[in-house]
């Protein structure tokens, strides 16, 4: 658990308040926020429940980072913790189809659609520029805006790299 402490002051120390459009993640990336979304620090349930979802089946750590909450959806962004995303999906995706009936995968583009209790969850893993990884995971009651963040690249196209300014 020690091993975590560094990591959490790296993500820590990555955020910056400058921008409030973009949002600054480890290894020079950028996300860039849509309208209406704002960034709500995670309460004990949030993280529970982010936790019960990626943290608790898997051998791997995919650590919360940030929420972002708007009328329609919460987007919850983990990083995984020494792994790809790619092996993270693999393994998820073999959960998901022993664990749920009604789930879509869509391999290519790494996504994941299911639902639990009425809402619609989808899990989009991205590897940016191939050395940085992040997982999101959206919830929203709108079927149609499910459909529209499993079928569309549109969050992928919200994260930008900046080239190291050396």
């Amino acid at each position: 658990m020690n091993y975590f402490l560094p990591f959490f002051l790296i993500i820590g120390i990555s955020c910056t308040p400058k921008d409030q459009n973009n949002i600054i993640l480890p290894n020079n990336v950028i996300l860039k926020r849509f309208p209406g979304e704002y960034i709500k620090h995670p309460s004990d349930n949030d993280i529970e429940y982010y936790e019960s979802h990626f943290n608790n089946l898997i051998d791997y750590q995919i650590p919360l980072f940030k929420i972002f909450v708007h009328e329609e959806y919460k987007l919850y962004l983990g990083i995984p913790f020494e792994n790809n995303n790619l092996d993270i999906f693999n393994i998820r995706t073999r959960q998901l189809t022993d664990l749920k009936n009604n789930c879509s995968i869509d391999s290519i583009a790494n996504n994941i659609l299911y639902n639990i209790k009425q809402k619609y969850i989808i899990e989009n893993y991205y590897n940016i520029e191939d050395h940085s990884y992040f997982i999101s995971f959206i919830e929203t009651l709108n079927d149609s805006l499910a459909k529209v963040f499993y079928t569309r690249d549109g969050l992928k196209e919200r994260f930008l790299y900046k080239e190291s300014e050396i």
